[in-house]
């Protein structure tokens, strides 16, 4: 019993861990912005943190039924997130994220208004927190936001 007690004490270190690395990468994110370190704009991060978040941790995560639709897209660019989290950018594959930018950003906010829209039969009202109004309003600028993030990141 002590063996397992131990166990699960270490993968919940590891685990919070992993989580504080994966909230700074998002807050580095917008310091990069903020400091100039990077070419983009505070204006054109945060829409994006803010709608990965909330497709991933408030549709997908509460709404199991809405995972039957994915995105290819995804894929590739958490592949490139991970291989130059690592160090390794082959100019090939520079030139392939930065090529296929044009494809890849619309089908991935399609793939993202597409799951949003999946979730509306299965939102239920929270008195907390009215999930519906939450999935609309996000749903609304998605439609309202794409063409600026989209022109926005082509002038970059």
């Amino acid at each position: 019993m002590a063996g397992l007690a131990i166990l699960k004490h270490v993968y919940l270190v590891v685990y919070n861990w992993v989580v504080l690395f994966g909230w700074l990468q998002v807050l580095l994110e917008i310091f990069h912005d903020l400091f100039g370190l990077i070419r983009s704009a505070v204006s054109a991060t945060l829409p994006q943190i803010r709608f990965g978040i909330y497709v991933t941790w408030n549709i997908l995560w509460n709404f199991p039924e809405t995972r039957t639709t994915g995105s290819i897209t995804e894929l590739i660019r958490y592949s490139f997130f991970c291989m130059e989290a690592f160090g390794i950018t082959p100019s090939f594959l520079q030139w392939l994220k930065y090529s296929t930018f044009y494809v890849l950003y619309p089908t991935g906010i399609s793939s993202e208004v597409g799951l949003i829209l999946t979730a509306p039969p299965y939102v239920k009202f929270n008195m907390a927190f009215d999930n519906h109004f939450a999935t609309l309003f996000t749903l609304a600028s998605y439609i309202l936001g794409s063409p600026y993030m989209y022109t926005y990141v082509i002038g970059q």
